[in-house]
């Protein structure tokens, strides 16, 4: 009897191949935008408006969006920016006679300028240190110094608030040090009012206040401490002198540190 084997032969697969390296680069992206003129005028040419002061309501709108973490506050500067309490206006055009003592003075303080923001307290649930500019504008008779334009301690205006109870050192949202911040989003995909713990507000409308007095000495301008606010800035028996000062706003929206 004869037996028949039958098998199959294994051959190796002949394969060649290139290769393809694909990057990805997420570049981090912080974009705020002000939806509103870049200018905002105060006109006191009234009595009524030198006591009761001007408010501009709903004068700047921000809208931000980032991928990364981030941090918001406003900085007051000029031109003539000095370090700390001596941060003033720009004067531009004087009125009447040559300042001298005992008659109009120039140097105007920065932190004449109130802001009113809506919302506040958006720090990823956990409050800020020396707060924001959420508080309502204190009565014309009794200034309570909680909104005062923040001014670096610095000659930079770009100095981030150190965040200290006891001075002025505003953020709009998050704030000092890493658990204070708020979470990357867009105002275009997010919307509605941030509740505590809640990182959805990346819309805010800003209100501005000055109060010059009668006479002007500005005594709703704080020297940039609370435990002393109302230091008057302007010496007693003189005033402002009439013109026309600028000064400018910074809002500056940085990525949590």
């Amino acid at each position: 009897m004869g037996a028949v084997m039958a098998g199959t032969a294994s051959y190796a697969q002949i394969q060649d191949e290139e290769n393809v390296t694909v990057t990805m680069e997420l570049v981090p992206i912080l974009q705020l935008n002000m939806n509103t003129p870049d200018q905002v005028n105060f006109v006191f040419d009234e009595i009524s408006e030198y006591i009761g002061g001007i408010t501009q309501y709903g004068a700047t709108i921000l809208t931000a969006s980032s991928t990364v973490s981030w941090d918001l506050f406003a900085s007051g500067t000029s031109g003539a920016h000095q370090a700390g309490t001596a941060a003033i206006w720009d004067n531009q055009v004087t009125y009447g006679n040559a300042p001298a003592a005992g008659a109009g003075q120039i140097d105007l303080p920065l932190r004449a300028l109130e802001l009113h923001q809506f919302p506040s307290d958006i720090n990823n649930g956990v409050p800020n240190l020396a707060g924001d500019y959420g508080a309502v504008f204190a009565p014309v008779s009794t200034p309570a110094f909680t909104n005062n334009v923040y001014v670096s301690a610095s000659t930079s205006p770009y100095d981030a608030p150190v965040g200290l109870a006891t001075n002025e050192d505003r953020y709009i949202a998050g704030g000092t040090g890493a658990t204070s911040f708020v979470a990357g989003g867009s105002y275009l995909t997010e919307t509605g009012v941030a509740a505590i713990g809640a990182n959805n507000a990346y819309y805010y409308v800003i209100d501005y206040r000055i109060i010059p007095g009668l006479p002007a000495i500005f005594p709703h301008a704080s020297n940039g401490s609370i435990a002393t606010a109302g230091t008057t800035f302007i010496a007693a028996g003189e005033y402002a002198q009439p013109g026309v000062y600028t000064m400018n706003v910074k809002y500056l929206m940085i990525e949590n540190q």
